[in-house]
Order: C-alpha cells, then structure tokens, then sequence
C-alpha cells in the first residue's frame, strides 16, 4: 500500500516542482521586475555627469512663472544662498502661452517663431508639427554633437507630442533613430520612475508614489526624474555632457507638495506655488549634489519654463520679494483682469555659467524671452559650434549678450490650437484663442502698463517692426 502511495506521490511532486519552476520563469520573463534591469544601464548611462570635462545642463520646467520662483528664492534665503553663481533674469517674456508654439523656439530659436519676421501661418501649416519640432532640436542637438559632446535627452515628451503612449511602450526610440548619428541617449520619465520603483525602494519611500501612476502616462512620473538628479552618476569622461531634461511635475494637475513629494490636489494657486516650491527645493537638492561631488565649477545650468501659470494670486507673494528690485505689479495684476491667465506670459529663466560661485544675482535691466536660450548657451560657453544657427534670418539673434541687452521691445503671441495634440500635427495658430485673441507687443519692461502694445487685427500676425499694426493696451 506504501509503495503505492509513493509511486503517486513521487511523481506528484516532481510536477508541482515542474509547475513551480515554469511559474517563476513565466512570471519573470513576463513581471514588470525584469524592466529595472533592462532600464538600470540605459538610465545610467543617460543620466551621468563629467567630474573632468564641462556640462551642460539645461532644465526646462513646463508651466512655471517666474514671479513663483523668485518669490520662492527670496522668501528661502538658505535656500538661495545655494543657488549661487545664478543670476535670476526678472524682466522675461515668453514667445508664446502655450508649450506647442514655444518649444521649438526655445530649441531653435527666432528661426521657429511662426510669429516673427518672415515666417507667418502659411509656411508653417505646410509641414507637420513632429517634422517642425525635430527640425528645431537639430538646432540644438547638431550644436553640441558636431562638437563632439556626449549627448542626453530625458523625460522629453514633446519630441513627438504623444501623451497616449503606454506605460511600456518604448516611446523613445524615435528620437534616438532620429539624432543616432549624435550616438544621443534618451530616455522618458516611465523608466525612471520603474527603477526607482523596483531597484530603489528607499527612494520609491521618498517620492511616496502609489501604484497606480506606474501604469500610465503621468505628471507625478516626472517628479522620479527631479528626485534622480540628485543621484546621477558622476565619473570621468572622454568628452563632455550635455543633458536636456524636461519636467511636468509641478504642471497642473498638480502632483507635487512644497517639500518635493507626491500629493494629489485641486488646481489652485495656493497649490501651483506649492508644486513649484517642491521643483525648486529638488533643484536646489541637485545643486547640493554638484558641489558635493566638486563638478559645480564645471557645470553650466540653464533653468527655464516653456510659459508661466494661470492667475495672479501669487502676485502678491511674489511682490513683497521683488521689494528689493522697485519693481511693481500692479500693472500686470490690472492687465490680467482684462486678459485672464495673462502670467503665462511670464517664464522661468535662471542661468549660471561655468565657474561663477558668486552670490544669486537679479537682473531687471533689459528684457529677455525664453528664445535667448541658445544665445546664453553660445555666450557661455566657446566650445560648442552652432553652424545652423549662424545662418538665422533674425539679425538681433546670437549677438553678444551687450547686443541682446539693448533690445527694445519682444513679441508676445496669443495662445496655440489645441489640435496640436492630434495625430496628424498640421495646425499651429489659432488667433481666436487665449487671452481673447489679443496678441501683444512689449517694450523694455514688462512691469509697465504703458509698455504694452495690442495687435489691431486680431486674426493677423505681425511683425514687431510693423508698428503701425499696433495699439497702445487700454485697461
């Protein structure tokens, strides 16, 4: 009777050991925890620093105001004393209120301003945005590839403008095929946050992120790439780096607290100006970073945002640290009630070159837009080649920043048509839309009333040199 029992057994149990053994050969061939492992030496390799040659760091924070970030400095004064070596531009711009028609300028340059001299509605309706804005990023990617720099692209969603991409679709191999002869790296804030996730618990409990936003397209996966920073890896290099990294964590809807972590909340200004305290505090950790490890000389960081926020319940936060500059916002306030989400017009630009360790410096004296990018760039730094960029249309573009100083005025377009989200990318204008259809003209200074001009037409586009065009703003 035994024996027969064990010639049941036996085999029994060499089938649940069988079963077993598949099981967990399935389960990991097919588990998302294969993922970290496959993304760990991407992600290194994407997110490392030269602790011997120079790197560029540029930061492009989507949705943010200036005013928020200034305010954020002046009131943290430790925190602003790490910030050293920055200087706070005041008096900035953007070419555009929205991320669609101001991204390829802040890439390219004047050239990509479909506003701007010589390039009106028809000439950019005649090719496809994803084609518009892989020619922009040749700009800056030719740049510093024919320079030999090793190049970086992260979490960088507006290459091909696809927010329906899934958790596991590899979404960045079109933008590396498209630069391969750059050898450019890129990865999406999904591989991030997956390492993060399985191969980094300890700083999965920092962000505190919940599951859900490891299956989707998310803001709150940006907030993995903000936490990284402060653990890329630093080693020697050959060449030197350059790396791009776009972040949406503190977009609405807004998914960031003050201090950085995650929290889900209803868009209102009180919680915008939390969500950038909590991009700025992670900033600031990545600068902490660089000093720690000796290769803040040899970095250059340039921190900017596509267009500001909506409403004016940060100005007068914001106000009481602009004290020390005369500036007063009552303009501003007065033209946003005429023309709501009016501070989209206003962006981040904060730029610190190599070697400078000086106190945060504030300059209100000439106005810029986030279309000088690339001029602070070239300024800057002498060992990047920008042969595309010589042969720009604008002749006020990449001059000498005592050239760009005296600028006196900038064109302030109305808002982008939202069928730029489409497949097929061929709109770009929509007169009709945003800030009621106004297009503005700014002159010296944003911070006066009297500065402000108003298209005549509203369904044209003019040319800042056009005058005539233009109205004094009545409020």
């Amino acid at each position: 009777m035994k024996k027969s029992w064990n010639l049941i057994l036996i085999p029994f149990f060499i089938f649940l050991i069988i079963l077993t053994i598949i099981i967990i050969a399935v389960s990991t061939i097919f588990s998302p925890y294969r993922y970290p492992f496959n993304t760990f030496a991407k992600v290194e390799a994407t997110m490392t620093l030269s602790k011997n040659k120079k790197n560029v760091v540029y930061i492009m924070i989507d949705m943010t105001t200036g005013f928020d970030v200034t305010s954020i400095l002046q009131s943290n004064p430790e925190m602003a004393n790490n910030f050293s070596g920055f200087t706070n531009y005041l008096n900035v711009i953007s070419t555009n209120w929205g991320t669609n028609a101001s991204v390829p300028n802040i890439f390219g340059g004047y050239d990509f301003n479909p506003y701007y001299k010589n390039h009106g509605p028809a000439e950019i309706e005649s090719i496809k945005f994803k084609d518009y804005m892989k020619n922009a990023m040749n700009i800056l990617i030719s740049a510093f590839g024919q320079s030999n720099w090793d190049l970086s692209a992260i979490g960088n969603q507006y290459y091909n403008y696809n927010s329906n991409k899934s958790y596991w679709d590899s979404n960045w191999e079109t933008l590396e095929s498209d630069f391969k002869e750059y050898n450019l790296k890129a990865i999406n804030s999904n591989d991030v946050t997956r390492l993060l996730y399985y191969q980094y618990p300890n700083l999965y409990k920092k962000i505190n992120l919940p599951n859900q936003f490891f299956l989707k397209s998310s803001n709150a996966n940006f907030i993995s790439i903000s936490e990284y920073l402060s653990h890329c890896k630093i080693q020697d290099t050959e060449n030197n780096k350059f790396m791009t990294i776009m972040n949406e964590s503190n977009h609405s809807p807004t998914v960031m607290d003050q201090f950085g972590n995650y929290q889900t909340s209803n868009v209102t200004i009180e919680n915008i100006y939390k969500s950038t305290t909590g991009f700025v505090t992670k900033i600031n950790n990545f600068i902490s970073y660089l000093k720690a490890n000796n290769i803040y000389d040899n970095t250059m960081i340039v921190i900017n945002s596509d267009h500001g926020n909506n409403g004016t319940g940060s100005l007068p936060i914001a106000n009481s640290a602009y004290n020390h500059t005369g500036i007063d916002y009552q303009d501003i306030v007065t033209i946003e009630k005429k023309y709501p989400s009016f501070t989209r017009a206003f962006p981040v630009l904060l730029v610190k070159p190599f070697s400078k360790t000086t106190a945060i410096e504030y300059d209100n004296n000439y106005l810029y837009t986030n279309t000088d990018i690339l001029s602070f760039i070239k300024e800057y730094n002498n060992d990047v080649i920008f042969n595309l960029l010589d042969q720009t249309k604008d002749p006020r573009f990449l001059k000498q920043l005592s050239d760009i100083q005296a600028r006196s005025n900038v064109y302030m377009p109305s808002y982008h048509n939202d069928s730029l989200w489409s497949d097929d990318f061929n709109h770009y204008l929509n007169p009709d839309s945003g800030f009621g259809g106004v297009s503005f003209l700014v002159k010296q200074s944003i911070y006066q009333l009297a500065n402000y001009l108003v298209a005549k037409d509203l369904k044209d586009y003019y040319s800042p040199d056009a005058l005539e065009n233009w109205n004094q703003l009545t409020i």
